[in-house]
This record gives C-alpha cells, sequence and structure tokens, in this order.
C-alpha cells in the first residue's frame, strides 16, 4: 500500500518525515516492510506486508503519527528549526 500526502510546502513534508523516520527505523513489525521518500511537497509513505493485519496495523501506527504531526505543525507546536 502506498500513499502520498501533498503538503502545503517542502518544510511542512520535511517536519513530517523526520518525525515519523524513527519509526520506521525500529522495524516494529516483523511481517511488514515501510519506505518513505519526499519529492518537493509530496511526502511518499510505502508499506509492505505478509497479511492484511499486518499491513492495516503498520499503516494506522503511520497515519496516527502523520495526523499528529500535523496537528502540532498547524497549532504551531512543532518546526523545522533546529
Amino acid at each position: 500500500m502506498e500513499i502520498a500526502l501533498d503538503y502545503p510546502s517542502s518544510q511542512s513534508a520535511e517536519i513530517t518525515a523526520n518525525a515519523i523516520r524513527p519509526e520506521m527505523r525500529q522495524g516494529f513489525e516483523k511481517r511488514s516492510e515501510s519506505s518513505m521518500n519526499i519529492n518537493k511537497n509530496i511526502l511518499s509513505l510505502k508499506v509492505n506486508a505478509k497479511d492484511k493485519t499486518a499491513l492495516k496495523a503498520s499503516f494506522n501506527v503511520f497515519m496516527r503519527l502523520v495526523i499528529l504531526v500535523d496537528k502540532l505543525i498547524e497549532s504551531g507546536g512543532i518546526s523545522n528549526d533546529r
């Protein structure tokens, strides 16, 4: 399953990618693999899984994180400032 998220700016896409990247590295779900790509303001997430249950679980984790980060960006609670 792959989803492309269209952000208002490349900075917002990068903020989201940086926030979810640690989860992708953990390999928390042994039955699935995930990858991420950024092209300007488009963040693409791809999840491959051995079964539907693992696909749903992995995809839901990433979407919850994306939603959380989006809310934080909108509220001004997170930025790309280092």
